[in-house]
């Protein structure tokens, strides 16, 4: 059995080197569109971040030519609306703020995200889905216009890249974390959409009929994934829009955000929740493995040990140029990161593993003030 975890690790670490290798020739994946679509970008917001005011910046500094923003709140006396206010001043792009009201059996964010669906007019043929918790570089409309208008893709996405806004364990526990699959390879027809980038022909987002699939839902991206999946239409993902995500909270806003996150996917797809959590044991039963047959004398151990940590840091220095190159000119980068990702496994591993596992139990989830009460991917009550 030691034999077959190291066999096993062994497969999953060259198949993660050559993940890391691929995605870096892959952020190359991008272009100017020959003809800029109106577009509409939807972000729903509630309250402020330190990095609020950065990425209302970064969105209303597009490079894209025609644009316009809605921002849903669930009050206009939210501070998400002065954020917004002080961000637009002097800036040509359009920004409205809709008032949605309090959800009363779905999620906030996907009850905001309903409303500004009425914004939608018949000249917005690119609808964007954008999360407020990101930076964004100036390229990032105009290459989802290049994918989604130009290369004919139905629906493109991309994914966060957690980035330490504090010297906190638990801000260097989550970028690991984070980094350990984010660059995991993104198969069309199995890449679930992901919230802080959604974008598609506004006619593609009318056949989703995403108003139903949203009705009681907690997940805006996992519902629409679903809906992508049950009218055939393809998710795609740009490696353009690994989008870099300030975090700076301390272990008991970690240890929230992880198990809302579990959860959440659980609830929504228990399948590839499993298998999940079986590739957060891998690792750590085949490192066990590899040391314990070393300590015994095993032949496969001792070919096998050196071949591991060369991948290991060949594929830490393939990551670690990707998160450069998505920082540039837009996040500093922390040079001390690298090293606790690369040798403070012995404690995010296991910390992520107990986030999977926390993950498996419970139907209650708290998130931005508000504890859900779920039955599967359905609200079924909630409390403020």
């Amino acid at each position: 059995m030691i034999d077959g975890f190291i066999v096993a690790w062994l497969v999953m670490s060259l198949g993660a080197t050559y993940a890391a290798w691929k995605y870096r020739q892959l952020m190359e994946q991008m272009g100017d569109p020959a003809q800029p679509a109106k577009a509409l970008v939807i972000v729903p917001m509630k309250g402020q971040t330190p990095h609020t005011r950065a990425f209302l910046q970064s969105l209303l500094s597009q490079d894209h030519p025609d644009y316009r923003v809605v921002i849903a709140v669930e009050s206009l006396a939210d501070p998400a609306v002065a954020a917004a206010d002080f961000a637009t001043r002097g800036r040509p792009v359009g920004v409205k703020v809709v008032e949605a009201g309090l959800s009363a059996d779905c999620g906030q964010k996907v009850w905001n995200l309903t409303r500004a669906l009425d914004e939608i007019d018949a000249v917005d043929h690119l609808v964007v889905m954008a999360d407020a918790d990101v930076i964004l570089p100036r390229t990032w409309l105009s290459n989802l216009n290049w994918a989604v208008i130009d290369q004919g893709q139905d629906i493109v996405t991309g994914y966060r890249l957690i980035v330490p806004a504090s010297e906190s364990l638990a801000a260097r526990m989550l970028t690991s974390i984070n980094l350990s699959f984010a660059l995991v390879p993104r198969i069309t027809g199995l890449t679930a959409a992901w919230g802080g980038t959604m974008a598609m022909r506004r006619e593609t987002l009318e056949k989703l009929e995403i108003r139903r699939y949203w009705r009681n839902a907690l997940s805006d991206d996992l519902q629409l994934t679903a809906a992508a999946r049950d009218k055939g239409i393809l998710v795609h993902t740009n490696r353009r829009t690994l989008l870099v995500t300030p975090w700076g909270g301390d272990i008991s806003a970690f240890w929230s955000f992880g198990v809302r996150q579990f959860r959440i996917f659980r609830m929504n797809n228990p399948f590839l929740f499993l298998g999940l959590v079986a590739f957060q044991l891998l690792p750590i039963l085949g490192w066990g493995s590899l040391i314990v047959g070393l300590a015994s004398g095993s032949a496969l151990a001792l070919m096998t040990a050196p071949v591991m940590a060369f991948l290991a840091l060949y594929r830490q220095r393939l990551r670690w140029r990707v998160v450069r190159e998505a920082c540039a000119g837009i996040w500093n980068v922390d040079e001390r990161q690298p090293f606790f990702d690369a040798f403070g496994r012995p404690i995010w591993w296991p910390a992520f593993l107990a986030l999977g596992l926390s993950g498996m139990f419970g139907h209650t989830i708290n998130w931005a003030g508000i504890t859900y009460r779920c039955r599967g991917a359905r609200v079924t009550g909630l409390k403020r």
